[in-house]
């Protein structure tokens, strides 16, 4: 897949995170608002060249990736790495303990995704 179909990924996600908060599902929001983020950084790491299309990517290994673009490229702030560490402690939650992913967190989580799709749709647009 191409960095725009990486990037159509993340904004599919990302409309659904949206929904479902406004659903009241606060689990499956944060799960999708992770998933919203790792497409956006599987399409920003293609974009700069660090990783390939066919490239199988892990969840671990997509994190030491994005640190290349927003601490030696300084493409993306320094933040969002942070970002998609909390996001993915939420999408564990959810996903796999029995305790729910609080509406507040969320919220939260779909606050960093749109930051996220945003910067990375910044990039390759412009």
């Amino acid at each position: 897949m191409s960095a725009i179909e990486f990037l159509e990924k993340a904004e599919e996600a990302f409309a659904a995170a949206h929904a479902l908060l406004e659903q009241g599902h606060a689990d499956s929001c944060a799960s999708r608002c992770y998933y919203a983020a790792f497409h956006a950084v599987r399409a920003a790491l293609i974009h700069a060249g660090v990783g390939a299309e066919d490239q199988r990517w892990s969840h671990e290994g997509i994190q030491g990736d994005l640190s290349q673009l927003t601490q030696r490229r300084k493409l993306y702030k320094a933040h969002l790495l942070d970002h998609l560490r909390i996001l993915q402690e939420y999408r564990l939650i959810a996903d796999y303990h029995a305790r729910k992913v609080s509406l507040r967190a969320a919220r939260r989580a779909e606050k960093m995704a749109e930051e996220f799709v945003s910067a990375v749709k910044k990039v390759i647009h412009s």
